[in-house]
């Protein structure tokens, strides 16, 4: 369809199997794991480490305790949720 047209294409649904009126299983979807640990990069802060993992700070904290200094240390491992 050229860029000018104002038709929008027409959409057909192809069967996945032989089978009359059912279109099959749909695909499954799966997502990545998530990592037990997270090892601090140059600029990595604890708040940005808990956005990236949608964790609070405060999980952190918990389960890094006697791990987490006063400062990250290029590095470090840093857990991730609990043992």
């Amino acid at each position: 369809i050229p860029k000018w047209s104002s038709r929008v294409p027409r959409v057909m649904v192809v069967p996945l199997d032989d089978h009359e009126g059912d279109i099959g299983t749909p695909p499954v979807m799966y997502s990545a794991p998530v990592p037990r640990v997270h090892i601090v990069r140059r600029g990595d802060t604890l708040s940005s480490i808990a956005a990236r993992y949608r964790v609070s700070v405060k999980s952190l904290r918990a389960w890094n305790r006697g791990n987490l200094g006063r400062y990250l240390q290029i590095g470090q491992q840093i857990r991730l949720g609990p043992r």
